[in-house]
């Protein structure tokens, strides 16, 4: 029986391979009618009910599995009239369930394996490594690499006539706004990677990576993500030696604010990314309709967000004074905010959870890093990486309950971090 679970979980870490390849490259390529990476989920689904069947184990319900269980109730309890709501069941199944299913299909490949987790996180970041660097490369107008990317279509038009018309890189990823995403989670594990190898020549290239992968996120003109990596490295240089003085702290941000410029006026860029443009104006404004709304109903839209809409379209007239780009983006988008978003979702108490849920994290990674036996660098990386994407996020319709299924990547490996760590037994924190 042991071998046979070590046979499934040695399956299931090439399925998290792939589908964390295909959430990268292939999210928007489809066969049939479900992008290609619901089907790597529902193949783990297949393995998880056979594994369940053949070993009769106790299932293990980690931190994330439990709040996860409280949002989903939460949302489902606000939309009891769209239960019989195909639309609703589309966005349940497309958000919350895929989220459950990465998280756990993460978690079982990597618990209680420190060489597994950091096999995966090398892998990780060379994925997330090449997609910026073909960033890159098209912003710098080199054909071949937007071809890489034109050779699957995305399906929604206003990004394919984007990619056609070669207006921001975006790597192979979705959209540039992903492609920052993913950056701006992965870039912490490419320094933990440095620091774990006993091999310069394997250090040296992790630093490269490290530095295209702040070239990509430059290249994307993603503002949100440039500040999510200098963040991440702030997380690390506090957290990694605090007999630095503020200077030695804050001088990596300095030398990577310098080299933005440089690469921005250099390469010749939109200069985007020290614009205050209609966009990043837009999302003060979306923040504010969210935040009213807040107020209007504390217990929130739910996953539709049909009543948020209906809400908005009664309260335009108070955007009027600040021109019509800013009507039109308040009336169009959902607010740009990962906890703004969760609020108008969740209502307060959801919104309430989420900053436990984040909370907990990180003080379960902060205790390990103090007191635990596992490699304290991988704490540290991992708070970094939740730093680099909440502040991503703020900017952005990412979040973990907002229908973006890629954050539970990074919230599985914390869980199988976490129940790896002797500390996790001694403390009681799982």
């Amino acid at each position: 029986m042991f071998a046979h679970s070590l046979s499934l979980r040695k399956w299931a870490f090439y399925l998290l391979v792939f589908s964390f390849l295909s959430e990268i490259a292939f999210s928007y390529f489809r066969v049939g009618v479900m992008p290609v990476r619901v089907y790597f989920l529902v193949i783990f689904l297949f393995f998880s009910v056979v594994t369940l069947l053949y070993s009769y184990g106790k299932i293990v319900v980690p931190l994330p599995a439990k709040i996860w269980q409280v949002m989903a109730l939460i949302v489902i309890m606000i939309q009891l009239k769209d239960l019989n709501n195909g639309e609703f069941w589309y966005f349940f199944f497309r958000g919350p369930v895929a989220s459950l299913l990465i998280f756990y299909l993460t978690y079982y490949a990597l618990d209680k394996s420190q060489y597994n987790i950091d096999k995966f996180s090398s892998i990780m970041v060379i994925i997330v490594t090449f997609s910026a660097f073909v960033a890159f490369m098209q912003a710098a107008g080199v054909d071949l690499f937007w071809k890489i990317r034109q050779i699957f279509p995305a399906p929604e038009s206003a990004v394919s006539l984007s990619i056609l018309n070669m207006d921001r890189p975006v790597g192979v990823s979705f959209n540039s706004t992903e492609l920052g995403y993913q950056i701006s989670t992965i870039f912490p594990f490419a320094w933990y990677l440095s620091k774990r190898t006993i091999f310069k020549n394997k250090r040296i290239y992790f630093n490269i990576a490290m530095l295209i992968l702040f070239v990509g996120a430059i290249s994307s003109e993603t503002r949100s993500s440039v500040l999510g990596i200098i963040i991440s490295v702030l997380v690390i240089r506090y957290s990694l030696d605090e007999r630095l003085n503020m200077l030695g702290k804050w001088l990596p941000v300095i030398l990577m604010f310098l080299f933005t410029a440089v690469m921005v006026f250099g390469f010749g860029l939109s200069g985007r990314l020290f614009m205050l443009d209609s966009s990043s104006q837009g999302k003060i404004f979306l923040a504010w309709s969210g935040v009213m709304y807040m107020f209007h109903n504390p217990f929130g839209s739910g996953l539709l967000m049909t009543d948020f809409f209906q809400f908005k379209s009664s309260i335009l007239g108070n955007f009027d004074q600040f021109g019509d780009q800013i009507v039109a983006q308040v009336k169009e988008y959902t607010p740009h905010n990962q906890f703004i978003n969760t609020g108008v979702m969740y209502g307060w108490l959801g919104l309430f959870v989420l900053i436990y849920f984040y909370k907990k994290l990180w003080s379960m990674l902060s205790t390990i890093r103090m007191y635990g036996s596992v490699d304290s660098n991988l704490s540290i990386a991992l708070q970094a990486s939740i730093a680099g994407y909440i502040v991503n996020s703020m900017f952005h319709n990412g979040g973990p309950f907002v229908l973006d299924p890629f954050s539970w990547y990074l919230i599985g490996i914390i869980s199988a971090f976490i129940s790896s760590a002797t500390v996790c037994n001694e403390k009681k924190m799982c």
